[in-house]
């Protein structure tokens, strides 16, 4: 008779132990994985918006060199013209 009970109460604790154990890895899923989506997310939305500023940065810097150099040459042209 001690056995059996004994026998139950093991059954009971590795039940018990199995159910949170299910439990614990349920939770971790549902909290970590949108956590790492959320990550990886904003952290493509970085790089793109980082991505977007240089484009437009060098777009803007070359579109002032050609100016630059569009001015000078200007400038030499009329200089030599008006000699």
């Amino acid at each position: 008779m001690f056995c059996m009970l004994l026998f139950n109460f093991v059954n009971c604790v590795f039940l018990f132990l199995y159910v949170l154990n299910v439990t614990f890895i349920i939770i971790i899923i549902v909290m970590y994985v949108p956590f790492w989506v959320f990550c990886f997310t904003m952290f493509f939305c970085v790089l793109s918006v980082c991505k977007c500023v240089l484009y437009c940065s060098h777009r803007v810097s070359t579109q002032l060199q050609l100016t630059n150099i569009s001015y000078y040459e200007n400038v030499f042209i009329h200089q030599l013209m008006h000699q």
